[in-house]
């Protein structure tokens, strides 16, 4: 026999009623009833807090309709009855698990479910449960307080309850405040800290804000209101003057473009992702906010919303649109203008999409214009190899990596880059453009620095951005190479001999001391070092299998720094603001393989990365940079290491100073000491 279909097997419970009133009738027996309902009460609440608890069960009607009730009390079960679903069907099924409210902290209570059908209750085994105390709640002072963004929190003690909680702040008005909620606390945690990174925020503005703990969406306790400040935005003549190699040299500056509700722009004092590369500070841009531009890790998304829509005069398809203009004097004697950069973006490479955020360099005018996934910019002297944009999907020496962008929250960027562009003396505009492309979710970047005036012959300034290591070409035609950047103008000044000396801002001098050393110069071919050999900046050395004297010109007068160094490979550098220092960058592609993830452990039977070190006893301003730390020491002996713990400096004679990027701080060693600056 088949009854009429319903829902939650009223089928089944229609054809038993069925058989049992036909079988009934033909045995002229008494009706019959159907087996009383299973009721199963939870043995503790499924979550609890000083005032509320969540409790439940399951029920089996049975086959006939059964309404879940929970009883509670204070000791009994007195308490206020709550009416849940109704039932039905055949089979265990879990109740809508109810909450009691209106409990108080540390308190026994008891607690039943209860099936009822028509009349009749069908109850479970009565369970019971004690709320717990208060939680303790302690707002603490900010942390990593940017422009738009900052962390706040502080301590809770959850007393083994299910703690929700959030922070509340305001900027005017306390009654209604905005919130960032955290991540729910389990029972069972010990007190600790806790935190949240607020977004969206306002520069140069007072926020107020506290922790709180809720229930049911509702505060309950909080801890006392503290104050923040977001940091006001520099000037676009500061941000300008950063990017300078000489300041003086940068005249004026303005944003043409801007989005309206985040900082995108601003001067940083680093270091991050290799920069700054000449003085203290550096220029970023942003298509988000600049304050991702941490270092908070490649777990960590650079996401933000500037609320700056598309341009007019730009066309369709360009968002978050910065603009730097900047004004700038070129003395006499230039002839070329050149910057380095590196782009760093959130998005992945895709080489099948037609979209990607973009840089853009343009010098007196700007021209550039989007149309959907098209970009026309004619005038742009920093575009990569075909004279493709910039973008994370650049190729040859513009394409970018996940190592690029070690060390900060950005998924891939490329080489630390140059951009060249022919100029005569006096007046010029640079035109810095950034803007997402198709879309704002997800951010790029671009950081920039040493913007300078060179004598380039003709025809050697202009073309696709190389690698900043590859040695700028200066003097005029049938001159020969021009000697150090003059410290007033920074033109290369012409017609000096290039004799085997050290010069400052264009080589050293290198000599093998013993084993193989071999140097490989910027845009040429590899070469062993002998003695006495002229190596031009931004070239490589590599003394794995050796060791190489270097000797670098510490000032005007002739004076000289020397240090011997072994072990690993390296690209040589200078800095000339302050005291002349000489700068090694350890190879990032040479001994490290890609590291895991912070978090994530290394897949089994995988090579382990290994790691890059370099050995140095100096005499005179060196400082050797690693991917997490770097070392500096005026006379000393001591090892640099790279691998994926971290950047480890031991000091073996002397003393040393190492700069722990992570942590933005430097740490003073003696011999005997050492140092791990972590991701």
């Amino acid at each position: 026999m088949r009854g009429p279909r319903g829902n939650d097997g009223s089928e089944r419970r229609l054809t038993a009623l069925t058989l049992c009133v036909v079988l009934g009738a033909l045995l002229s027996a008494a009706p019959c009833a159907l087996a009383a309902p299973v009721v199963t009460t939870d043995t503790a609440p499924s979550f609890i807090t000083p005032h509320t608890a969540r409790v439940g069960g399951t029920i089996d009607p049975a086959g006939t309709d059964t309404t879940a009730i929970v009883k509670w009390g204070l000791g009994g079960l007195t308490g206020t009855t709550l009416l849940g679903e109704t039932i039905s069907g055949f089979g265990a099924q879990p109740v809508i698990p109810q909450d009691i409210t209106g409990l108080q902290p540390s308190t026994d209570y008891s607690f039943v479910l209860v099936g009822q059908q028509g009349g009749t209750q069908f109850p479970g085994l009565v369970q019971h449960f004690r709320t717990p105390a208060p939680p303790v709640v302690t707002t603490e002072a900010p942390s990593a307080v940017g422009w738009n963004s900052a962390v706040v929190g502080g301590t809770i003690d959850p007393k083994n309850a299910d703690t929700e909680w959030a922070v509340d702040f305001w900027s005017t008005d306390p009654g209604h405040p905005s919130r960032e909620t955290g991540v729910a606390i389990p029972p069972g945690t010990p007190a600790g800290p806790v935190s949240v990174r607020l977004t969206g925020l306002q520069a140069g503005t007072t926020y107020h804000y506290r922790l709180v703990v809720l229930e049911r969406g509702a505060v309950t306790w909080s801890g006392a209101d503290m104050d923040l400040a977001t940091r006001s935005a520099d000037a676009a003549t500061d941000v300008a003057g950063a990017l300078a190699a000489d300041p003086a040299q940068v005249v004026g500056a303005t944003w043409q473009s801007r989005p309206p509700g985040l900082v995108t722009g601003e001067l940083l004092g680093g270091p991050l992702a290799g920069f700054p590369l000449d003085g203290g500070d550096f220029a970023a841009m942003t298509t988000g906010t600049v304050d991702d531009l941490d270092a908070a890790g490649q777990a960590a998304l650079a996401s933000g919303d500037g609320g700056g829509g598309q341009i007019g005069s730009r066309g369709p398809g360009a968002w978050d649109v910065s603009v730097l203009q900047v004004g700038v004097q070129a003395p006499a004697g230039a002839t070329c203008l050149s910057f380095a950069f590196r782009f760093l973006s959130e998005e992945p490479p895709n080489l099948a999409s037609a979209y990607g955020d973009a840089f853009i360099a343009e010098l007196d005018e700007s021209t550039w214009t989007t149309s959907g996934s098209t970009i026309s910019a004619p005038r742009d002297f920093a575009a990569g190899p075909g004279g493709r944009v910039i973008s994370v999907n650049g190729l040859g020496v513009a394409a970018t990596t996940p190592g690029g962008a070690a060390g900060t929250r950005f998924d891939s960027a490329t080489a630390i880059l140059r951009a060249s562009a022919p100029v005569t003396p006096g007046a010029h505009t640079v035109y810095l453009s950034l803007f997402d492309q198709g879309g704002g979710d997800v951010d790029s970047a671009v950081l920039i620095d040493r913007l300078q005036f060179t004598t380039t012959p003709e025809g050697a300034c202009a073309g696709a951005v190389v690698d900043d290591s590859t040695p700028i070409v200066t003097g005029t035609a049938g001159s020969g190479i021009g000697s150090a950047l003059t410290a007033a103008g920074g033109v290369l000044p012409t017609g000096t001999s290039g004799a085997l000396a050290p010069v400052i801002g264009r080589q050293v001098i290198g000599t093998a001391t013993h084993g193989v050393v071999t140097v490989t110069a910027p845009g040429g071919r590899t070469t062993a070092v002998g003695a006495g050999r002229p190596i031009p900046l931004g070239s490589r050395v590599d003394a794995r299998h050796g060791q190489v004297r270097i000797t670098a010109a510490s000032d005007a007068s002739d004076g000289r720094q020397v240090g011997d160094f072994s072990g690993g490979t390296f690209v040589v550098t200078q800095e000339r603001a302050g005291p002349v220092t000489t700068v090694l960058r350890l190879a990032e592609d040479v001994g490290l393989s890609s590291c895991p993830r912070r978090g994530r452990a290394p897949v089994s039977g995988r090579r382990r990365p290994g790691g890059r070190l370099l050995h140095g006893d100096v005499t005179g301003r060196f400082r050797v940079s690693g991917q997490f730390g770097a070392v500096s020491s005026a006379g000393g002996a001591w090892l640099i290491r790279d691998s994926c713990a971290g950047t480890l400096v031991k000091v073996t004679r002397g003393a040393a100073a190492v700069r722990d990027f992570g942590r933005h701080r430097t740490v003073h060693l003696r011999s005997g000491r050492s140092h791990l600056a972590r991701p």
